[in-house]
């Protein structure tokens, strides 16, 4: 293979790396860290409550819900004893256990 066929290749090949690149969405969640980010989060948390056309939950009010539900809790503890018998989740169990001590020992 010639060298101009090599680099007509390499150019062939960055340019359709290149536009599948742009084609790909920007990742914009970035934005929610900063200062402008948090700002709108709490206006738009702010409108939503204002409106009454939603409500904002926090994880703990979340858990506390689902546990007053006497169907969830029922399945919440069943798969708690599933997994608590299973054996593979025993073995993972201890391996983490025994990578937690090493860990530890570590200094």
């Amino acid at each position: 293979m010639s060298y101009a066929t090599e680099l007509r290749q390499r150019q062939i090949l960055s340019g359709a790396q290149n536009s599948y690149d742009n084609q790909l969405p920007e990742d914009d969640l970035d934005f929610l860290d900063t200062a402008e980010g948090e700002d709108f989060a709490r206006e738009e948390e702010e409108e939503l409550q204002r409106t009454g056309a939603g409500r904002v939950i926090g994880p703990e009010e979340f858990w506390q819900a689902l546990c007053w539900d006497p169907e969830f809790r029922r399945i919440r503890d069943r798969v708690i004893n599933e997994l608590m018998d299973t054996r593979r989740f025993r073995q993972r169990a201890r391996e983490r256990m025994e990578k937690d001590a090493e860990l530890r020992a570590e200094p």
